[in-house]
């Protein structure tokens, strides 16, 4: 039997493997709430061939529709406590967030409470590949951002020790970054650059936040975030059209915010 892929994506049209359609929503529902429903779904993968070909399908990497093994790649990741992680998510979602929501909260919470669940078997994700590896680990390091921007909120200690933490946590992401894997860009790299700058802003490191706002427009325009897709009157009949497009819309949008707040802060250009 072949596998259940979902339909094509209507911007790289590639295939979503291990991805669920959102139910028919109109443009007045909560948009958390459409992710939510999306992340509720059971599908599985069996595969990585077209049913009717022995080629390789093209994969959809320009949405964030992709279930990872968290429970697993978790086993190799320097990770704070439970309680600390918490806090400091809980800091970036209360007061980052909700001025800057470049990411899907519900799925970004769906994957992060898999870090403490018990590693989940091999034998679940019979598909899962090296890229399926790459992709969780670019969750680490998107994680490691949000701890960085989260632990500024902290109400327990000092500003230096905040400063310190928020150190640490860049460079867990900064040096954990494969660009070697640049070639199969996603939108979840591109939101883990934004989320990098958005903390490099808190620091002397002007040329640092340049660069790597620079590096999140060039992946972005690489999986075509900046466009719209070229059969749009029809994608918007998809289902998941507005909770897609609001994605890829805000994540844009924090691209060109931290290029052109980055030009003005960094007194060298």
């Amino acid at each position: 039997m072949g596998t259940p892929w979902s339909p094509r994506c209507y911007h790289c049209r590639g295939r979503r493997p291990h991805s669920v359609d959102l139910p028919e929503t109109s443009h007045s529902v909560d948009f958390d709430y459409q992710i939510r429903e999306w992340t509720a779904g059971t599908d599985e993968d069996t595969g990585l061939f077209d049913e009717d070909s022995s080629a390789p399908i093209k994969i959809c990497r320009c949405w964030a529709g992709r279930k990872l093994n968290i429970s697993r790649a978790a086993a190799r990741w320097v990770l704070p406590d439970r309680a600390q992680a918490d806090s400091y998510v809980e800091g970036y979602f209360e007061h980052v967030y909700i001025l800057y929501p470049y990411l899907i909260r519900p799925q970004f919470m769906h994957n992060y409470l898999q870090i403490w669940q018990p590693r989940l078997s091999d034998h679940l994700y019979l598909s899962e590949t090296l890229d399926d590896d790459a992709d969780s680990d670019v969750f680490f390091c998107l994680l490691n951002a949000v701890l960085a921007l989260g632990v500024q909120f902290d109400t327990e200690h000092d500003a230096k020790w905040k400063a310190s933490m928020g150190q640490l946590f860049y460079r867990r992401a900064i040096t954990s970054l494969k660009y070697d894997g640049l070639e199969r860009g996603t939108i979840e790299l591109v939101q883990t650059h934004v989320l990098i700058a958005q903390y490099l802003q808190t620091t002397q490191m002007w040329e640092a936040c340049w660069n790597i706002a620079g590096l999140a427009i060039r992946i972005a325009q690489g999986i075509g975030l900046h466009i719209n897709p070229a059969n749009i009157e029809v994608a918007k009949r998809h289902p998941s059209f507005i909770v897609e497009e609001a994605m890829r819309r805000r994540t844009w949008a924090g691209c060109v915010s931290l290029d052109r707040y980055s030009a003005l802060w960094n007194p060298d250009l």
